[in-house]
């Protein structure tokens, strides 16, 4: 049995230029290698009325910045990205190649972005990293929340759905975070981590495989007390 894309998101109308490169009836694991294939196919077209970039931000090829995004003065866009409508990106943001963010995000201070999706209202603003995955609309992540996209063995990963786990047969996945999901701060997602829609992570809290649509992750273990001596 598949899992679609839908149960996860909706496609956001600001991103309707790449509709056709990831369908909702996909699962959506396979959307990572078609990022590359769909920003050399659509951001050559997109050129014209694009950003003026401030001296100090390196920009690679093949990039489509919109011209109300917000940037810093210091900051790194590489190859084959496009960045949507009021967006905004902190100082020290790095955004490597093969990258598509949607409207009204923000990606923040020192966040790495790499061959990932970003839909609508996403919010990255704190030394996040987000590599070979999928957030959807409206999902936030806490300060120093990571996606983690390699295992320790470099095997080949497996995505864990409501049914059965699912061979992706590739080496880097990180996570595919449903809409409306929180992430707490310093939270971590193992490999191949699915989220369904406004599911919350909680702070600190390393978590991997399958969260069913509105539920919960909780770290229910009680700090120890103990006395300090005086320095």
């Amino acid at each position: 049995m598949s899992f679609p894309a839908s149960i996860l998101f909706d496609w956001p109308k600001s991103l309707e230029i790449f509709a056709e490169y990831f369908p909702l009836d996909e699962e959506p694991w396979l959307w990572l290698p078609k990022i590359e294939v769909a920003l050399e196919a659509v951001v050559p077209t997109l050129r014209d009325g694009q950003q003026k970039f401030p001296p100090g931000f390196q920009i690679g090829k093949n990039v489509y910045i919109h011209p109300s995004v917000k940037l810093p003065h210091l900051g790194t866009v590489e190859d084959n990205v496009y960045i949507g409508e009021g967006t905004k990106l902190k100082p020290g943001a790095y955004i490597r190649q093969n990258v598509i963010i949607g409207s009204r995000c923000v990606v923040g201070n020192s966040c790495e972005v790499k061959n990932a999706i970003l839909m609508d209202n996403v919010q990255a603003s704190h030394f996040n990293y987000i590599g070979d995955s999928v957030l959807g609309n409206g999902s936030h992540l806490g300060a120093g929340a990571v996606l983690a996209n390699l295992r320790f063995d470099k095997q080949a990963i497996v995505a864990k759905t409501s049914s059965a786990a699912r061979a992706t047969n590739l080496k880097k996945v990180g996570a595919f975070i449903g809409d409306n999901t929180e992430l707490g701060c310093n939270s971590v997602l193992q490999p191949g981590t699915v989220l369904g829609r406004n599911t919350c992570i909680m702070p600190t809290l390393a978590y991997g495989g399958f969260l069913e649509a509105n539920c919960m992750a909780i770290a229910k273990g009680k700090a120890t007390i103990v006395s300090r001596k005086k320095v």
